[in-house]
């Protein structure tokens, strides 16, 4: 019975002794410094093994022009390069044709918890009304790989432990990574996240979707043809997040292409306009001299033709 209690008195001794293990999750870094206070707590998803090698990007911004990649976590071999060569040739094109960029920086992550943190800080500052931290890392969770375009920033996610980055195309990489860097630089020339809420959706994504398939086809990449057989809406009921938006927006510029003359230039002038006090619907009316509402209808005709020109007879 005595061994038995001192026995007993050690075990309460050793539990008392035992480290505990703290609950709480580090800041993690950024390169802007926050004034926001965190409205939640995020979960983070279970540590995964990666069956990856780990490479340290360039430790510093990688600046061209007025791009900078940054790299703020560690990614696969490989993955480093081609993110910052298609960044670059982004970059490059925009100059080529007569709209440079603007300040763009492109932050690459690895994981859904760095980059929620800090695309919340990026868009409070830049005054483009973030939705919650709970809102912004289910989407960044929900959907893989993701890259986001907001006021002089793009978030790239590879969702490295995954190894989804890896799984993406080529072409699709390089356009991913166009289409975001357009929409940034569409914020830029409005000036703010407000007035690029103006836009509707079906134009935003369809410029961005219509620069990235123009700019990779002049990398060698061949032009890109979607299953359009799902995707019917009509111009007024295309929504951002639905997939036939990216599709069926990159069709409206086909058709603005073969009827008005509509190159790159064109699709940005829109947005000039819009800087000088012009509402969305005139300006798109003075740069194509047709008006939203009859070239919504066009658009309809197009679609319901199978997104094929109708062929009108020359009377005799």
């Amino acid at each position: 019975m005595k061994k038995l209690i001192t026995f007993l008195l050690f075990i309460i001794l050793l539990s008392s002794c035992s480290p505990q293990i703290s609950s709480e999750i580090e800041d993690i870094p950024t390169l802007i410094a926050s004034t926001s206070t965190p409205t939640a707590t995020l979960t983070p998803r279970p540590t995964l093994t990666p069956t990856a090698t780990l490479i340290p990007c360039p430790s510093q911004p990688v600046i061209f022009g007025e791009v900078t990649v940054v790299f703020h976590e560690p990614m696969q071999d490989g993955d480093c390069e081609d993110i910052i060569k298609y960044s670059k040739l982004a970059e490059e094109q925009f100059r080529i044709i007569g709209y440079p960029t603007g300040k763009v920086q492109v932050n690459v992550f690895a994981t859904p918890e760095a980059v929620t943190e800090f695309a919340y800080d990026w868009a409070k500052q830049a005054g483009c009304n973030p939705d919650s931290k709970e809102i912004i890392f289910q989407l960044w969770t929900e959907r893989g790989f993701q890259a986001q375009g907001t006021r002089g920033a793009v978030f790239l996610l590879t969702n490295l432990l995954n190894n989804e980055w890896r799984k993406v195309r080529p072409v699709d990489r390089a356009a991913a990574i166009t289409h975001e860097i357009t929409q940034a630089v569409e914020i830029n020339i409005l000036g703010s996240c407000q007035k690029r809420w103006q836009i509707p959706d079906w134009y935003g994504h369809g410029v961005a979707e219509y620069f990235a398939d123009n700019f990779i086809q002049e990398w060698g990449f061949p032009k890109s043809f979607e299953d359009t057989s799902g995707c019917k809406d009509k111009l007024a009921n295309l929504r951002a997040g639905e997939n036939c938006i990216y599709v069926q927006s990159q069709l409206v510029f086909d058709l603005l292409a073969q009827k008005y003359e509509g190159n790159y230039k064109k699709a940005l002038d829109v947005l000039t306009e819009m800087t000088k006090g012009k509402s969305f619907n005139t300006a798109f009316y003075d740069v194509y001299k047709i008006s939203v509402s009859a070239f919504s209808d066009e658009f309809d005709a197009y679609r319901l033709n199978g997104y094929k020109l109708i062929e009108v007879t020359p009377t005799p």
